[in-house]
């Protein structure tokens, strides 16, 4: 497949990932408040013209043109203007004003009158942060049902115990290793894989009596069992066959620190392949992502300068930053091109590249502030705790949070969500994120 074919596919792939997020993302939302009586009439997906749609009952099913985005439509969000009917003015004038500027946001009841019950704002506190959470929530289980499939089932490329190359001498400086016995290892002491008649292809199994399966295993084996004569057993083309040599330490000289050290030297490298990880290790994945999620969320203002920066040309374009759909979209061409003929490392890093999508969508909603979903849960818990403080006072039961009060910051906040998306778009299309 040519670059331009791994680019069409990645982008197609993120496309239909994204897709399925965002859908279950709004059926989050849908499927509570419908169960809880909220009436429903659009769930879509995407923005813009209507692509496609079909009326089942009394909501309307479609899918929009630009597939960055969906919603649902709850009706009754905000409490009509008859809840405040004997709201006492505000001393302030201040607050008088601004309290009469909001209300030309409020808009009129969207529900008949025989279905005012049904209105959103009139579920209790516990039923709307079901709903409101439930759209958040179904990106994080997305996220780690992708996460799972990679982990827990195509596996991670981790060291095993089968050899790929040996090496034949114990290195003693900085030239390369030698690999070929027939001219001798002179000065340089043979290696213990060398004189045991290891081979490429050779499966360590066990050294003495203990098993080994990694690279670390095999080192550690060596270690307890230093300056004795151990028994390597190894499974060679489909046969149990097992070797001696002695494990004793030999000075070898160590790249990273450029020093002769005095230790034992095995003197293979080994394959990597796939291997299936345990739920432990999903869940501290899973955790790292989301908190690194947040952080990104945190640092988003000086993402957006760098972005600028990137755009004009001044800096350039940071691999470990923010990025739109479109930056999605170009890292998961480059990472097919990356491991092309490895379809399944291909297809996991997609994969989790839509786990990190959706974590960064669950931690995103969750921020409280409107328009997100973590908005409407804060204002759900202030409308709760303020039912609690009227109880004790012995006042009633409150009027309803009122949202219209808040919609010039939510206005605002939509602003800042729209122009911060298309400043990353146009920075992955002038300064493309490179692997």
């Amino acid at each position: 497949m040519s670059n331009a074919g791994f680019y069409i596919a990645g982008a197609v792939f993120i496309g239909l990932g994204l897709a399925l997020s965002i859908g279950l993302h709004e059926l989050g939302h849908m499927v509570p408040a419908k169960r809880f009586g909220v009436k429903v009439p659009r769930f879509m997906i995407g923005f813009g013209p209507t692509v496609f749609s079909r009326k089942r009952g009394e909501t309307e099913y479609g899918v929009k043109l630009i597939p960055l985005g969906g919603y649902v439509s709850l009706l009754g969000m905000a409490p009509p203007a008859e809840e405040y009917t004997d709201r006492p003015a505000p001393k302030n004038g201040l607050a008088r004003a601004y309290l009469r500027y909001t209300e030309r946001f409020r808009a009129a009841s969207d529900l008949p009158a025989d279905e005012q019950h049904r209105a959103f704002y009139r579920l209790t506190a516990g039923r709307k942060l079901i709903v409101m959470a439930g759209g958040p929530v179904a990106n994080l289980i997305l996220g780690v049902v992708f996460s799972a499939i990679v982990l827990c089932g195509f596996g991670v490329m981790s060291p095993s115990n089968q050899i790929s190359q040996v090496v034949a001498c114990a290195p003693i400086s900085a030239k390369p290793p030698v690999l070929d016995t027939s001219a001798g290892c002179g000065s340089a002491p043979q290696t213990i894989a060398a004189a045991a008649n290891l081979r490429a292809g050779d499966r360590i199994e066990s050294i003495g009596t203990v098993s080994v399966a990694n690279p670390d295993e095999v080192r550690a084996a060596m270690v307890s069992q230093l300056g004795q004569t151990a028994t390597f057993k190894v499974l060679r083309d489909g046969q149990h066959i097992a070797f001696t040599a002695k494990i004793e330490n030999q000075k070898v000289y160590n790249t990273q620190t450029q020093r002769l050290e005095t230790r034992p030297f095995f003197g293979a490298v080994f394959d990597y392949q796939r291997k299936p990880l345990g739920v432990t290790e999903l869940a501290v994945f899973s955790g790292k992502n989301i908190a690194g999620t947040f952080a990104m969320i945190v640092e988003l203002p000086q993402q957006a300068l760098h972005a600028i920066g990137a755009i004009e040309g001044t800096e350039p374009r940071s691999s470990s930053g923010a990025v739109s759909v479109v930056g999605i979209a170009k890292v998961a061409g480059d990472l097919a091109i990356e491991n092309q003929g490895d379809w399944i490392g291909i297809i996991s890093m997609w994969l989790l590249t839509l786990a990190s999508l959706n974590f960064a969508l669950f931690a995103f909603n969750m921020i409280p502030v409107l328009p997100l979903d973590g908005g409407h849960i804060l204002a759900a818990l202030f409308g709760k705790a303020k039912a609690v403080w009227f109880k004790v006072r012995g006042r009633g039961a409150p009027r309803p949070v009122d949202l219209t009060l808040l919609a010039p910051l939510t206005m605002v906040g939509w602003g800042i969500l729209t122009l911060m998306g298309l400043l990353f778009v146009v920075a992955d299309i002038v300064a493309p994120m490179h692997l």
